[in-house]
């Protein structure tokens, strides 16, 4: 099964939509929509630990633990699992603050 696949099984089984999931995440739906259908072009490593948190679920089941799916990416692999070995509040304010960094990085 894939990201999307699981992803879209643990929203339904929670019974949330794809806005309700987005907005618990900070995406947009028309971007989980893409995630979940696999027409992502990429997502982050980020994005991922958002989706898997507000599903309250670990990035693990999200993913099957599928090595291939963040092999060629080993850095985000590690920020993954470090910020899921931590407390939800550590990590999403560890996230938070990532995200700060890389948007104003990108703005440069």
């Amino acid at each position: 099964m894939s990201i999307g696949e699981n992803i879209s099984k643990h929203r339904r089984r929670q019974k949330l939509t794809q806005e309700q999931l987005a907005d618990m995440s900070g995406l947009t739906p028309n971007y989980l929509s893409k995630i979940e259908r696999g027409v992502a072009d990429k997502f982050s490593a980020v994005n991922l630990v958002h989706i898997a948190q507000a599903l309250n679920v670990s990035v693990d089941d999200l993913t099957n633990n599928d090595v291939k799916t963040l092999a060629n990416r080993p850095h985000q692999q590690e920020l993954n699992d470090l910020l899921n070995d931590l407390d939800t509040q550590t990590s999403e304010h560890l996230s938070s603050l990532l995200v700060e960094l890389l948007k104003t990085a990108n703005n440069k």
